[in-house]
This record gives structure tokens, C-alpha cells and sequence, in this order.
């Protein structure tokens, strides 16, 4: 679907950004302003007991149910959307010792992304023998919070087989001016 007032697609499937999605791109640059920010979202989640590869099964099925997460910038500022696949998830393997560092190192990589590239969302797994948290970084020209609300309840719900999905809705069925 296309948000209403949008071009549509353009040349391989891109996408114009709508007017909040570039103020949110013009306002990051630290080229144009002294006081660069954007939009962003920092998200963790600790899965007790769970296995990275089962929490990154979790994180490909989420994916896959929002096309928001596949979303791309392309070098002349349009969105375009990677087709569904395996994404690419950084795992990074340590031992109960050194963990809250290693989580903790991630947290501040992560949750203030000084860089925007053309990746919009950055997800992560820490793991170690007795603990596993992903770690989500979702550029705002992704999704707004009521997505990501819906993004995490899928995620969640995956997660702990009792807790029932959002019901019915997708991220990008949501559009308060975004494309996702």
C-alpha cells in the first residue's frame, strides 16, 4: 500500500520520503545543523532461557510479518524494502562472566546511532550460557511508536506462546504519515 499524497514507487521499487520521513532525514545530518537528531528508537529485550538461534527464528518471523523492518535508504534519499530472507542479525557469543558488559557495550553502540546508514533497523543478539537479550535499533523513518508497539508485541508474542499477537494489524497498516 501506498500512504495517501505519496508518488508511489519510483525507478527498482523506491520509494519518496514523505514530508515527516525527510525532516526527520534533514534534521539527523550533522552537515546541516549544529544540533543534529533525528528520529530513533532504542529497544532491549532480555529472553530468559532462550537460545540466540531460537531468538533470532523469533526476530525472522517478526521481519518477515513487517515490511517496515526490510526498509533500506537508497543513496539519492528513497526508501526501497529488501525482500523477505533471512536478516541479518550480529550474534555475539560470551560467557556468564563477562555478559552485562558485553550488553551493556551494545546498549550504548546502539541506543544513540551518531551514523545513518543506509541500515534502518540494526538488530543484535548478546547470548551467553544463561542469558539472551536482543538489542533493536529502528531509524524513526522506519515506523512511529504505535509500529513499534505493534512490531513488539509480534516479537513478544513469538517469544512467550501465550501472550497473543497484536490482533490482525501490521506495522504499516498503521500509517500516521509514514510509508511504514
Amino acid at each position: 500500500q501506498i500512504a495517501a499524497g505519496s508518488s508511489g514507487p519510483g525507478p527498482a521499487g523506491e520509494l519518496a520520503l514523505l514530508p515527516l520521513q525527510q525532516a526527520y532525514l534533514v534534521g539527523s545530518d550533522p552537515e546541516f545543523c549544529v544540533d543534529a537528531v533525528g528520529c530513533h528508537l532504542y529497544r532491549e529485550y532480555a529472553f530468559h532461557r532462550r537460545p540466540a538461534a531460537e531468538v533470532h527464528a523469533i526476530w525472522r518471523a517478526t521481519v518477515a510479518h513487517h515490511t517496515c523492518l526490510r526498509a533500506r535508504l537508497t543513496p539519492s534519499g528513497k526508501l526501497t524494502y529488501a525482500a523477505p530472507g533471512d536478516p541479518d542479525v550480529q550474534i555475539c557469543e560470551c560467557t556468564d562472566e563477562n555478559y552485562e558488559a558485553r550488553v551493556t557495550a551494545a546498549r550504548e553502540r546502539l541506543s544513540a546511532r551518531p551514523d545513518r546508514t543506509d541500515r534502518l533497523v540494526v538488530a543484535e543478539i548478546t547470548t551467553s550460557p544463561s542469558h539472551t537479550t536482543m538489542h533493536l535499533s529502528i531509524d524513526g523513518l522506519v515506523t512511529d511508536g504505535y509500529g513499534l508497539l505493534l512490531i513488539v508485541s509480534d516479537l513478544l508474542a513469538g517469544a512467550i506462546p501465550e501472550r497473543p499477537a497484536a490482533p490482525g494489524l501490521r506495522s504499516e497498516e498503521r500509517r500516521v504519515g509514514k510509508e511504514c
